[in-house]
């Protein structure tokens, strides 16, 4: 069987990241290499209270600062390379620090969507005017190095709350220079990094798979997914649990790149003892399961 690595990537929030990691090891059956990626400053020690907590968990921190939006293209590159220097994998799978897995198998799942000629899956959201705007300024700088199939549509991609890189997508990637400059800075431009995540992956010719559901804000829902994404405000777990999502974001009622206030933070803990409650009602549901 091909190998998972699983990336939590974050900034802060130890409390938070440390439990991601808790549901990501509690629902995966496969013995997945699990790692988390730090954007540059480490002030509140993240690496230290995870390598004491889960001293089999690979820390990534990067040498300069990536920040969010285009940044965060460089931590999923910077923290790809560094983990197969360290483990091997053939498939990588980026999630922010508020993605849960939320049910048993999630990344047997994952690996079992995988399918021949497709390079990058995930939850895939329908383009937004802002990024459609963005691109069309672009667009020249854009396609002087690469090359967008006809019928592409400009703006639609995965979100990337979760994002599946295949190891066809990790070769293709690394055959083309996708992973170097001047493509790790975005070509200059402020695409976001699943935008461009998912506009590279289109011009390999490689497919791109939606596995999920994206409800944005004030819109009607869409039927669950096994990759259940909202935005702004979080759904109670329950609906996201019942529908049959093996993998749910945010667990927060926050979102943007800024720092949580006291009562956001409040909220995400309350919200996340919901499913921390439901991994201990559980018990070890992988008794069965042998750990290579």
């Amino acid at each position: 069987m091909d190998k998972l690595c699983i990336c939590i990537r974050c900034h802060d929030y130890a409390e938070s990241v440390i439990d991601t990691i808790d549901s990501v090891k509690y629902y995966s059956t496969t013995n997945p290499y699990i790692m988390v990626a730090i954007d540059l400053k480490d002030e509140n020690n993240i690496a230290g209270l995870i390598s004491r907590s889960h001293p089999d968990v690979g820390v990534y921190i990067s040498p300069r600062r990536c920040g969010w939006g285009k940044g965060l293209y460089r931590l999923f590159v910077g923290a790809l390379e560094w983990g197969n220097g360290e483990k091997r994998f053939d498939h990588y799978c980026v999630i922010d620090y508020d993605t849960l897995f939320i049910r048993q198998g999630a990344d047997a799942m994952l690996l079992s969507e995988i399918d021949k000629g497709v390079g990058l899956m995930g939850a895939m959201q329908h383009p937004h005017d802002n990024w459609v705007r963005v691109i069309n300024k672009y667009w020249s700088k854009i396609t002087k190095h690469i090359t967008l199939p006809e019928g592409y549509e400009k703006g639609r991609s995965v979100l990337g709350a979760m994002m599946v890189l295949t190891k066809e997508g990790i070769r293709t990637f690394r055959q083309k220079g996708y992973f170097k400059e001047p493509y790790l800075d975005v070509l200059g431009t402020p695409i976001s990094d699943d935008l461009w995540i998912s506009m590279l992956t289109y011009s390999t010719g490689l497919g791109v798979k939606n596995i999920g559901s994206y409800t944005p804000e004030n819109t009607k829902r869409e039927p669950w997914k096994k990759v259940a994404i909202t935005w702004g405000h979080p759904t109670p777990p329950q609906v996201a649990f019942d529908g049959g999502a093996y993998v749910y974001h945010p667990a927060k009622g926050q979102s943007g790149g800024k720092l949580m206030s006291r009562d956001d933070r409040q909220k995400e803990r309350a919200f996340r003892a919901i499913f921390k409650e439901r991994r201990a009602h559980n018990g070890n549901i992988n008794r069965a399961v042998v750990r290579g």
